[in-house]
């Protein structure tokens, strides 16, 4: 393969995952806004069962051995959420 094209190609992945990492960055900050608006509505044993879930696909992570990165960070994010009602957002740290 010629080198431009290997170039190219890591600038569209990289491309990519950050598309991909702003959309569920984007979802985590909606998940967290709509549990804040609902919370009164949720049923505590579905808030239960969803950090359940939560719990178990970092374990499957962990059992798997990969390796700690972004999807760790947002497995992190999500059950704070659902455990404290609230998590820091990566946006906040880009508006300074």
């Amino acid at each position: 393969m010629h080198f431009s094209a290997i170039f190219s190609s890591e600038i569209l992945n990289a491309s990519y995952i950050l598309q991909v990492e702003g959309i569920v960055e984007g979802q985590l900050l909606m998940f967290n806004m709509m549990s804040e608006a609902s919370k009164s509505e949720v049923d505590s044993s579905f808030n239960k069962e969803l950090r359940k879930k939560t719990l178990e696909w970092a374990a499957v992570r962990a059992e798997l051995q990969l390796d700690d990165g972004k999807t760790d960070t947002y497995i992190c994010q999500l059950y704070e959420i659902l455990a404290k009602g609230n998590t820091h957002h990566a946006y906040q740290d880009r508006q300074m």
